[in-house]
């Protein structure tokens, strides 16, 4: 069976490390490691990219092809993270990817200092999915494992 290709974008800091990490069966580690250039992992039938969060990645129009399935992850925490390369990276996904899965991960659930409402992203994902209509929606914390389902997902797509 052939490795089924998911790229990790997003901000740098919004987690994309840390769930492959996760997906992994690693602890949760409050220790910030940044991503250097793209790492690979393999998990089962599935081969995780984890692009660096930086502007020289989100410009890199060859990280969007030959993608099976795209992660964009935001910090519900951080509004910054819903900004200019967030809609980048979801431009140039639907550009290379009009009907591939897009899962949209809003991370850092558990704190209690949200700065993105409710309101706002339920807007923002209804949005998206009028454009990119295989999209997908989780509100999740890394830290207390809410992870699994999204692995599930893309590995059965």
């Amino acid at each position: 069976m052939s490795s089924i290709k998911a790229v990790v974008y997003g901000n740098s800091g919004v987690g994309k490390t840390t769930l492959i990490k996760r997906l992994r069966n690693l602890d949760f580690s409050v220790k910030f490691r940044f991503t250097k250039d793209i790492e690979q992992v393999e998990i089962e039938n599935v081969t995780y990219w984890d692009i660096a969060g930086t502007k020289m990645y989100t410009e890199n129009h060859r990280i969007y092809e030959n993608v099976d399935a795209g992660i964009l992850m935001f910090d519900i925490t951080n509004v910054n993270t819903i900004g200019r390369e967030f809609f980048t990276h979801l431009s140039n996904f639907h550009k290379k990817n009009p009907d591939k899965l897009l899962v949209i991960i809003g991370n850092k659930a558990d704190s209690a200092h949200l700065s993105i409402t409710s309101e706002k992203i339920e807007t923002l994902i209804f949005d998206i999915q009028k454009v990119h209509k295989n999209t997908k929606y989780f509100r999740i914390s890394l830290k207390t494992c809410e992870y699994k389902e999204i692995h599930k997902l893309i590995s059965e797509n």
